[in-house]
């Protein structure tokens, strides 16, 4: 994601995931303008909203996670303070960034990534409860049999 100089703050993009999750954390790789030793010109202070359906639509969940991220090269991995559960979008909201932007002129992130894992079908979690109460019955008509 590039910002070129000029274009005014705050600045959103919207992030569709294949299908609902429980989100984790948010991970961040920032940029330096290319190299290790330039100017940094990656994103500094940022918000992310997590929502039901895609397009940043449905029922928005939970508080918006606010962050600042370090002026670094490296991977930086936010931790929520309890997970995000059902998300099937984010809307990331870059606020400020580090620097009067590298060459062209512009600033950047290299990669975002969340850790999480897909919520559970319902089809899915029924089948479990079946399977579950199918084996207790089992396990009584066995346990029957056993002290006749």
């Amino acid at each position: 994601m590039s910002v070129r100089a000029g274009q005014s703050l705050p600045l959103e993009f919207t992030l569709n995931l294949d299908q609902s999750y429980i989100l984790e954390d948010f991970v961040l790789w920032n940029d330096r303008g290319g190299s290790q030793n330039a100017l940094g010109d990656g994103l500094r202070e940022f918000s992310i909203a997590f929502y039901s359906e895609e397009d940043g639509s449905g029922t928005k969940i939970g508080d918006d996670f606010d962050g600042v991220a370090a002026d670094s090269f490296s991977e930086q991995t936010f931790n929520f303070d309890s997970p995000y559960i059902g998300v099937q979008s984010v809307v990331l909201t870059m606020n400020t960034f580090y620097g009067p932007g590298g060459q062209p002129n512009f600033h950047q992130v290299r990669e975002v990534g969340f850790n999480g894992e897909p919520v559970p079908e319902p089809l899915t979690i029924m089948g479990a409860g079946v399977a579950i109460a199918f084996g207790a019955s089992f396990k009584r008509k066995l346990a029957k049999k056993a002290t006749k």
